[in-house]
């Protein structure tokens, strides 16, 4: 019981208090690579929790805003390959679209976006996220093809 006393406080001096300065020094990296890096580029350092590594199912609350779709684009399938941003972090995944449907505990699948600017619900993995977290998605030029693929 008292090592583990010891290790918490031993944990607690090497960490910096919250809302501190701190200063990074960065080793081992090449002349060439410093020499890429813009004098007014921002350099940021984080970490993850020991199990925000892990992968999970995520229901996202989406809803499509009135300038993002054009007549002439193609319609976003459940299953494309989407970009998500949520905070810092970037992944690509495949979501299945839903209606959201609060008074129901079944919800019909949807096989396109809708793009009525109605709220529906996507599913897809990505890293583990506590709510609430607004989320950001993208579809890439490359990926308008409306192709069964």
């Amino acid at each position: 019981q008292d090592s583990d006393d010891e290790e918490d406080e031993a944990i607690a001096r090497s960490c910096a208090p919250s809302g501190s300065y701190v200063t990074l020094t960065l080793e081992g990296v090449s002349p060439e690579a410093y020499a890429r890096l813009s004098p007014s580029s921002l350099v940021s350092a984080v970490s993850l929790l020991p199990h925000e590594g892990k992968v999970s199912v995520l229901h996202m609350g989406l809803s499509q805003t009135s300038g993002c779709h054009r007549d002439d684009e193609v319609p976003v399938r459940s299953k494309d390959p989407l970009t998500f941003r949520a905070g810092w972090r970037t992944w690509r995944g495949r979501p299945t679209f839903s209606q959201n449907n609060l008074n129901s505990d079944k919800h019909k699948f949807e096989r396109y976006m809708p793009t009525d600017g109605a709220f529906f619900a996507g599913s897809a993995f990505g890293p583990v996220t506590f709510g609430p977290c607004p989320v950001l998605v993208f579809r890439e030029g490359g990926d308008v093809g409306g192709g069964d693929g």
